[in-house]
């Protein structure tokens, strides 16, 4: 099942299908004349949307975005020069650079344990060595929408050091409950004047086959530069449907555009919690923008790469981690833009490719307690601990195997059990470090590591560092959460 290229699983409105088909019905399909209120119809667009008043004068129709992304490349920077771009990245930025003779330097994106921000340290160095910075904004693939604080920053680093910005918005009708798209060429007249916002209605409106797009340019030199570029090359025209589609969707298209941001918030949010209740060791960068979604599978140790695993195991067409940067192997971008139906079976996909290597045991509460005492429950399930030397196998002698009290899965040799002096249960390592998942715990006003089942999620103990095991570390394992066979 294909969740990967960008757009979307449904079908235009009838407002842009119904003035293609009356287009049609003029059997005529020669040259087109641009009609004069198209870039009227943007500006409104932009004015309503986004808060931006745009002078129609600095609109400029193009037929691509990411051609028009490689002319400007061509046009405002050098052969050799250093390009800024921020990782992980839509794999077309690396081409724009690569391909044009330029060279790359990645401001690469920090997770912060819930979304993705900019090194802004690391920016401003580079800036100092950049002509040009490709600036994405919503970032695909990690979903930030940038605030303002955050775009007034680069805009004054910019302005700083004269680097010129193609700020690629596209993405900027798609943007979710709790956040605003900032157009970073709105936050005044100077840092306007170092911007090319390139953006389209092909996202938004699902008719990128239609190569439909244009570029905001406030400062004149550039835009008449690129203009005649685009006339020198004959890339000035729209195909007639382009035209149509294009007036239709800006003219016509707000009441469709707030029910489809609706539907996709509504399939967001399935994802992320159809991941945290069957799946809970992928991590999900969840998005405030964009149909696209950012999945970080490293916590599996998968027996094959992980692109392999979803083609050949899950049956699934996600774009690979690699191919917007260096060292995002094990993550995948998945396309959310289709009907929940769809979603659904692709994400139960997944769930039984994963489940054949890592089995998931789930049960609510009042399962759990049919099947556990009460103090079995607490420990397990409520995050408890037992008092020191209080506990069944805290200096149990007998060889054997300790398993999980829930799933019964295996998790401790007694060959790894040693005497730390604490009172609880210690082993040195588990049986199979897949058994076991390692959680931040800041509880109690101490910040710890959590072991837990990485079958049923119980809670087992903490894991220390600690000089008297072989290994340098201390599994601190609750009696209660094991059953010694």
């Amino acid at each position: 099942m294909p969740l990967w290229v960008a757009d979307m699983d449904f079908e235009v409105g009838d407002f842009i299908s119904d003035a293609i088909l009356k287009r049609t019905q003029n059997k005529t399909y020669g040259y087109e004349i641009i009609p004069s209120d198209i870039n009227e119809n943007i500006s409104f667009w932009l004015e309503k949307r986004q808060d931006y008043k745009v002078d129609t004068g600095h609109i400029l129709l193009t037929s691509g975005l990411l051609t028009t992304m490689n002319i400007c490349v061509e046009l405002f920077s050098k052969p050799h020069d250093n390009i800024i771009i921020q990782t992980p990245i839509y794999p077309p930025f690396y081409d724009a650079i690569q391909k044009n003779h330029r060279h790359i330097l990645e401001n690469k994106l920090r997770f912060d344990g819930s979304k993705y921000v900019i090194n802004f340290e690391e920016l401003e160095e580079q800036m100092k060595d950049a002509s040009m910075m490709i600036l994405c904004s919503p970032h695909n693939p990690v979903g930030r929408v940038w605030i303002k604080e955050e775009l007034e920053r680069i805009a004054a680093l910019s302005i700083k050091y004269n680097v010129i910005i193609i700020s690629d918005e596209v993405h900027f009708d798609i943007v979710y409950s709790n956040s605003k798209h900032i157009c970073l060429s709105s936050l005044g007249a100077e840092i306007a004047h170092n911007v090319i916002t390139l953006a389209a209605p092909s996202k938004t409106f699902n008719i990128a086959g239609l190569c439909t797009s244009f570029a905001i340019i406030q400062n004149d030199r550039m835009k008449r530069k690129l203009e005649n570029y685009l006339k020198k090359h004959h890339m000035r025209d729209m195909n007639a449907f382009a035209i149509v589609a294009t007036q239709a969707a800006y003219k016509d298209g707000e009441q469709w555009v707030d029910s489809l941001v609706d539907y996709l918030e509504s399939n967001r949010d399935f994802i992320v919690e159809f991941f945290k209740k069957n799946m809970p060791k992928v991590k999900v960068i969840i998005p405030e923008a964009t149909y696209l979604i950012w999945l970080d599978f490293r916590k599996y140790k998968l027996p094959m790469p992980l692109q392999e695993f979803l083609v050949n195991e899950a049956k699934l067409g996600l774009n690979s981690g690699e191919s917007f940067g260096k060292g995002y192997e094990k993550y995948a971008r998945l396309n959310f833009a289709l009907p929940l139906s769809q979603l659904e079976k692709a994400l139960n996909q997944l769930k039984d490719a994963l489940n054949k290597y890592y089995p998931r045991v789930i049960k609510n509460n009042e399962e759990w307690k049919k099947i556990l005492s009460e103090e079995q429950f607490k420990i397990t399930r409520r995050q408890g601990t037992e008092r020191a030397f209080s506990g069944l196998y805290w200096d149990t002698k007998e060889d054997g195997n300790y398993h999980c009290i829930c799933c019964d899965s295996k998790l401790f040799s007694s060959n790894d059990k040693f005497d730390s002096g604490t009172g609880w249960p210690s082993y040195t390592k588990a049986i199979d470090i897949k058994s076991i998942d390692i959680k931040l715990d800041k509880s109690h006003n101490m910040t710890r590591q959590e072991t837990l089942c990485a079958v049923c999620d119980a809670h087992l103990g903490h894991l220390f560092a600690d000089t008297k095991s072989s290994t340098g570390q201390r599994y601190c394992i609750n009696s209660a959460a094991l059953k010694l066979k």
